[in-house]
């Protein structure tokens, strides 16, 4: 698979000292106390069939109690944008700091003003990382086709907290959410994921011959250790029973 990559310059800065001080809101499952995922996450990711991977996440959030501050999860990842808006795009809210915290996979937004109580916002990030045979996240795997050729593929395993190794999201199983996806690939390959393909776009003109993008039609809510999606060359097979396939 072929796709053209994005490429930024990271953003965040490695720190500690200021994520320990919100350890109380992180540790003892109150991060809820400040936002709850309201309705959505959004990811639409492009790769190549050996490594690459980019992505862009939406996460709709509403404040449930006046904060300065986000704190999400996010695992061996380069950020190359994030922003924060009200949801009915009326509020740009400016992100003054990211911070990484890697020792507890968490990632740490500081905002200049104080998310309000009731607001809805949407969280936005792109990023990039290398896909690792790895057995957990969204990673590379292969397999030996019958003439004896090496045939690669990726795919996810999340469970119990390995969500945060594929896109950046508040990966605590009691934080449900719904969720969509948006996949690009190659013509040579099938995207599967938890819910049916909703439509399929040729990009041949913005990323080259044979480049589709399948989007898939929004989850029931869910913990995010329960999504799954994989790209592949493999042959399958689909029913319809009581009108969902």
């Amino acid at each position: 698979m072929t796709v053209r990559q994005r490429k930024a310059p990271p953003v965040t800065t490695e720190t500690r000292r200021l994520i320990r001080s919100r350890r109380a809101a992180l540790d003892n499952g109150e991060r809820d106390e400040y936002l709850r995922v309201n309705r959505l996450c959004r990811a639409a990711i492009r790769r190549d069939c050996v490594s690459h991977y980019t992505g862009r996440v939406k996460i709709q959030i509403t404040v449930t109690q006046e904060t300065s501050f986000i704190v999400l999860h996010s695992r061996n990842m380069t950020i190359t944008k994030r922003e924060l808006h009200t949801s009915d795009d009326s509020v740009n809210v400016s992100i003054t700091r990211l911070l990484l915290y890697p020792e507890r996979d968490q990632v740490y937004l500081s905002v200049n003003e104080s998310l309000q109580l009731g607001q809805n916002y949407t969280l936005s990030f792109e990023f990039n990382y290398t896909l690792r045979e790895a057995l957990e996240g969204f990673y590379l795997s292969h397999y030996t086709a019958a003439n004896g050729s090496k045939r690669y593929l990726a795919t996810t395993q999340f469970e119990p907290n390995a969500a945060r190794a594929a896109f950046p999201c508040f990966d605590e199983p009691q934080l449900k959410a719904t969720f969509q996806l948006a996949m690009v690939r190659h013509e040579s390959h099938t995207a599967l994921f938890n819910t049916p393909r909703r439509s399929t776009a040729d990009l041949d003109f913005y990323l080259g011959a044979g480049i589709k993008q399948d989007d898939f039609f929004e989850t029931v809510r869910m913990s995010t250790y329960l999504v799954a999606f994989i790209v592949s060359d493999y042959a399958h097979i689909s029913d319809t029973t009581d009108g969902s396939e």
